[in-house]
């Protein structure tokens, strides 16, 4: 799953001192992570590649509504 840090929150990987990006990372979906958007301290976002689909899904869809 994709998350990132809520606003103001500073988050850690497990085990390591290396901090989660505040663009967001893929991590895994287990106890660690699903704690820390249970507390609030990461939130779950799309994946940069899931909005890109939907924005060129809309574009598409908008051509088709301009030439019909």
């Amino acid at each position: 799953m994709f998350v990132k840090p809520a606003h103001g929150r500073k988050v850690r990987w497990p085990n390591t001192t290396r901090l989660l990006s505040e663009q967001g990372e893929n991590v895994p979906n287990d106890l660690y992570w699903n704690r820390l958007i249970i507390t609030g301290d990461v939130v779950i976002q799309d994946t940069p590649a899931t909005i890109l689909k939907v924005q060129q899904t809309s574009k598409s869809g908008k051509k088709e509504n301009k030439d019909g």
